[in-house]
């Protein structure tokens, strides 16, 4: 409930004011991009000081519940018959594994998991993302009530689901047909994950991996498999507000 700060316009000798107070409730995001078709399928979860005091599992179980349940949404939005392996990106959180999750990927035995070296969320392009939708939904601004807070990133991902063509100027142009071309060092992930490189050769590397189109080649025509299914790639992430 503590409003992300941002800078902005103001009168001139005014300094702006955004207000805040003592409260330590958030409202968690979970959220996948489509790296092909730039749609958003996101769910939330409210975090409560005062709930949470009265409970007794942790915070990891109630992040791993909340994330199992996102991976089958994930998996109803995407069904098998459509996509017959969908890739999704995500670190190396706590609540990235366990019981809860090998449980719903087993449920949805066409998803799986890239995950992204330690301490590397530069590399996950859906952080660029985040960035935008604070700046529309939660910058600047102090929420009476986390239902406030939860209306408004609601407005900003519907938002967002109807101009998709500004979350594909994220991704950046070329990145699978470049790693095509070259080795992992260049526009990749290093084999032993020590390597720094750009989101670009992220990107790259996925499409070299799993055979998905980088954004200078989604408009070319791609041979799909009999029944339609084809292979997607989802930038997988959690934002915390």
């Amino acid at each position: 409930m503590v409003p992300t700060l941002a800078a902005t316009l103001g009168v001139k000798g005014h300094r702006p004011v955004v207000g805040t107070r003592d409260c330590k409730d958030v409202l968690y995001v979970f959220a996948v991009l489509n790296l092909l078709s730039g749609a958003v399928h996101a769910n939330t979860l409210e975090s409560l000081q005062k709930e949470n005091r009265k409970k007794t599992e942790s915070k990891t179980r109630r992040m791993q519940r909340a994330f199992a349940d996102h991976l089958r949404h994930v998996g109803r939005m995407y069904p098998q018959a459509e996509a017959k392996r969908v890739v999704l990106t995500i670190d190396n959180a706590p609540w990235h594994r366990g019981p809860l999750i090998d449980e719903a990927m087993r449920e949805n035995p066409h998803l799986e998991f890239y995950r992204m070296p330690s301490y590397s969320p530069q590399l996950n392009v859906i952080e660029r993302f985040w960035k935008k939708l604070r700046r529309r939904a939660t910058h600047n601004r102090l929420f009476d009530e986390i239902a406030d807070l939860k209306s408004s990133v609601r407005n900003s991902l519907r938002y967002f689901q109807t101009a998709r063509s500004k979350l594909l100027t994220l991704i950046p142009r070329g990145a699978g047909e470049r790693a095509g071309r070259e080795g992992d060092d260049a526009h990749g992930v290093r084999d032993d994950g020590s390597g720094e490189v750009g989101v670009g050769g992220v990107a790259g590397e996925y499409g070299r991996r799993y055979g998905v189109r980088g954004a200078a080649q989604r408009n070319r025509p791609r041979p799909q498999p009999e029944g339609g299914a084809r292979d997607l790639l989802l930038l997988e992430g959690l934002a915390g507000t």
